[in-house]
């Protein structure tokens, strides 16, 4: 008799745990099978300098502007050795959605263990309702005007 109490038991929680499996395998596989859209993005490249030299390590951030279409994203880049970014929104240097930007810039300091230290800048291009930089994205390959930053 025990032994028929203890297999009831056992096969109570499976049939307790059957629906949970079910309705999680079939989240998984719409998850799977919807994939959020893309809507396409453009090259952009540019260049940050501060007094004639690159800001190198400055963060870049493409805001869009306010009235701008409910897909666009931000688009983001780190500044190279040369000055340069390169922006990118779903993958690296993939680019960035047609329209009008904010710009906003941030230059760490390195601190010693090499980890970004405080802005440079001093937050004066960090907001991007304050910063003065703009541009606008064409849907065609960009080269934004170097943004001077002091």
């Amino acid at each position: 008799m025990i032994a028929d109490v203890h297999t009831r038991s056992s096969v109570t929680r499976r049939e307790r745990k059957l629906p949970w499996l079910l309705v999680a395998l079939a989240m998984i596989t719409l998850g799977c099978s919807s994939s959020p859209s893309r809507e396409p993005v453009y090259p952009v490249r540019g260049n940050v300098v501060s007094k004639d030299a690159p800001a190198t390590n400055a963060i870049v951030i493409f805001h869009p502007a306010k009235g701008s279409p409910g897909f666009a994203h931000s688009a983001y880049a780190r500044v190279d050795e040369a000055g340069e970014y390169r922006l990118s929104t779903y993958d690296a240097f993939d680019g960035a959605h047609a329209g009008d930007y904010a710009v906003t810039v941030m230059w760490p300091l390195v601190t010693a263990d090499g980890e970004d230290g405080p802005d440079r800048l001093e937050g004066r291009y960090a907001h991007r309702e304050k910063s003065p930089l703009r541009a606008t994205v064409l849907p065609d390959t960009n080269t934004i005007p170097p943004f001077e930053v002091r």
